[in-house]
């Protein structure tokens, strides 16, 4: 038995982070564009003249991939295609972009993962982090150790990593004893355990880092472009961002500057532009523009957010008056969403808006998707059982609430009745 207890790391966040960049170079190429309003906080998507093709209703919504993008509307997270019918209702907790047709949800503050249909295919796995699938297995985080699974949720890999990236080119970083290395997917160490930080493959380079020097290896492990920038990033495109001082520039795969550094943020390109920030001048203000692969101004920095659209298209917002413009692939302004038009939208849109959020709270999740044919000799949801731990057996038998049961790894998951807020897992041969 043990406790399942939820910690924020800077590690698991840098893994969230590496996550949704790998997801971004997978977006779907769709004829819309995700637009956020901040005068109201909501999001929707518009269509190349500026109109409305899903209204402004959610709370946040991602970009698409695979088909579907990811929403939240009112502390629920479900599911919608590009002509705005949510073909997964809003029944999550959080959820996660699809990847390899899977993508990872939580609900009752556990993570495991549905299909496109929205039907629950892992179960419920941890209160810890969880990574979508790459190259057919995804890392899980469980009890502060990780291991891999496949997509019917059958570890691979055994538990035994602090962290870990996604498989890329048959190869994941994995950290050890505070270094990081590579397995292959049968988890044996191909590249030794040696660097700082360790980055998934790219363009067949990895990013990493020894003793803050930031560089890229190949396969074997040897440095193809040596261990000589203050901080990298993954290839995109055949070029990657690097750090020398406190400026930004660009690299090819020879390691050769391109695009010398200059610039205060570089972002990877991706679809042939790259946004780039200029240096504060006054306050804390980063003015963004986009570059072509010639370095090459295709947007000025101007703006103090900017995004390019799926379809090509660009949003834009100015500081001095929170504007939301929408411009051109030359930086032309097609349409403008003041404050004054971003409140009527919420105005013309709360009727709509209080319907889905209604139709909402009576979506719940079927805890039978989670628990399927439990080998769990009957148990089920809500039922009372004693319970003796087989690690403290001096501290005698307890009676407990089943909070959920397993068809996996013939455990359940248990709530003490005093103190009511306790959780812990047990095997199911400890419950009488």
């Amino acid at each position: 038995m043990y406790k399942i207890n939820t910690v924020l790391s800077l590690a698991a966040c840098v893994l969230a982070y590496t996550s949704a960049a790998m997801a971004e170079e997978q977006l779907d190429k769709v004829n819309i564009c995700r637009v956020a309003l901040p005068a109201i906080g909501k999001e929707g998507f518009v269509d190349s003249r500026g109109q409305w093709v899903i209204p402004p209703i959610y709370d946040d919504v991602k970009d698409f991939t695979e088909g579907l993008a990811a929403f939240r509307r009112n502390g629920r997270a479900g599911y919608l295609n590009s002509i705005g019918e949510e073909v997964i209702s809003a029944k999550f907790e959080e959820s996660s972009e699809f990847s390899e047709g899977l993508a990872a949800v939580k609900i009752d503050g556990y993570r495991g993962y549905i299909n496109k249909s929205g039907k629950v295919v892992i179960p419920p796995l941890t209160t810890d982090y969880v990574g979508s699938f790459y190259e057919g297995l995804a890392w899980v985080e469980r009890g502060g150790k990780v291991s891999f699974i496949n997509p019917t949720g059958q570890t691979v890999i055994p538990p035994q990593f602090a962290h870990a990236e996604n498989f890329s080119s048959g190869l994941a970083p994995i950290l050890r004893d505070y270094k990081w290395g590579y397995i292959d997917k049968s988890g044996q160490e191909i590249i030794a355990r040696q660097f700082s930080s360790a980055r998934s493959f790219s363009n067949g380079m990895a990013v990493v880092e020894i003793n803050n020097k930031w560089g890229y290896i190949d396969k074997t492990g040897k440095a193809e472009i040596p261990l000589q920038f203050d901080r990298a990033d993954d290839f995109s495109e055949n070029i990657a961002s690097i750090q020398k001082g406190n400026k930004w520039g660009y690299i090819n795969n020879y390691g050769t500057a391109i695009i010398p550094p200059q610039f205060y943020s570089a972002d990877k390109f991706i679809r042939g532009l790259a946004k780039i920030g200029l240096e504060p001048k006054s306050g804390d203000v980063i003015y963004y523009g986009y570059i072509s692969k010639s370095g090459d101004t295709v947007i000025k920095a101007m703006y103090s957010s900017l995004y390019h659209c799926q379809n090509g298209l660009f949003v834009a917002q100015e500081k001095k008056d929170g504007a939301v413009l929408l411009l051109d692939g030359s930086g032309k302004r097609i349409v403008e969403f003041n404050k004054n038009e971003q409140e009527r939208l919420e105005r013309q849109n709360a009727k709509e808006r209080v319907a889905r959020e209604e139709k909402d709270k009576k979506e719940v999740v079927d805890l039978e998707e989670f628990i399927a044919k439990s080998i769990c000799k009957g148990l089920k949801n809500g039922d009372t059982m004693s319970y003796t731990n087989p690690t403290a057996p001096d501290a005698g038998t307890r009676r407990v609430k089943i909070a959920r049961v397993y068809d996996v790894r013939n455990e359940a998951m248990v709530r003490y009745l005093d103190p009511p807020t306790t959780f812990d897992v047990a095997h199911c041969g400890n419950l009488k």
